[in-house]
């Protein structure tokens, strides 16, 4: 009878201990689900948020992302800016002339550089004007040196710019990390670039499809 009553009172114990851990097991699971239930809630404010930001650009982040691009490009953007050069004189009545490129050099970290020289040659007003208009094109070009001579009636220039370009980004920000708008500041930055002139590219059409008996026939 003793022995019985003994193991009651250790199962009794056993089950008191049982219910005492699938308490405790069960208060933590409670706690690690509403701890992942918030943060889930977190994940989808955040998503939401970079869903309502890129809903607000829209198409024009792919016309602004062009035109960051186009003004720092990924690579030597230097025989676009010739082009774009030989463009700007010609649309302001100026010879253009004996052109040469320099070495490429680090600016900063992530930015490199290179110097373009030139000549130029015409009436003072018009090479005046060409000058003032180099820091209107895309990419970004800013004048280094300028040696001005007047032999006649004609204004002659060497001028020597420089170029810039870097690398794109190598790392996207996390899905879930939050992101803000654009600041005021990286509006009017925006905005700027839009004003400058862009580059032309043209986009050869691709050949047609045509079927030849004799691959060797002209």
């Amino acid at each position: 009878m003793k022995k019985e009553f003994l193991l009651n009172i250790f199962l009794l114990l056993g089950i008191f201990f049982l219910f005492i851990f699938s308490l405790q097991f069960g208060y933590k699971k409670i706690n690690d689900l509403r701890s992942k239930i918030s943060q889930a809630k977190k994940d989808v404010t955040v998503l939401r948020q970079k869903i309502d930001i890129l809903e607000e650009i829209g198409n024009d982040s792919l016309f602004f992302s062009d035109l960051s691009l186009n003004a720092l490009p990924e690579t030597n953007p230097s025989l676009i800016v010739i082009s774009q050069l030989k463009k700007l004189a010609n649309d302001n009545g100026v010879i253009f002339f004996n052109t040469k490129t320099g070495l490429e050099m680090p600016d900063k970290p992530e930015t490199k550089k290179v110097s373009v020289s030139f000549e130029i040659e015409g009436p003072r007003e018009f090479v005046t004007q060409f000058l003032r208009s180099i820091k209107n094109i895309s990419p970004l070009t800013l004048i280094e040196k300028i040696k001005i001579s007047e032999p006649l009636d004609i204004t002659q220039a060497e001028v020597s710019v420089e170029v810039f370009w870097a690398s794109l980004p190598k790392k996207l920000p996390a899905l879930l990390e939050a992101i803000e708008g654009l600041t005021v500041e990286e509006k009017e930055t925006l905005d700027s670039l839009s004003s400058l002139i862009q580059p032309a590219f043209f986009m050869l059409p691709p050949a047609k499809d045509e079927f030849r008996e004799d691959p060797f026939s002209q």
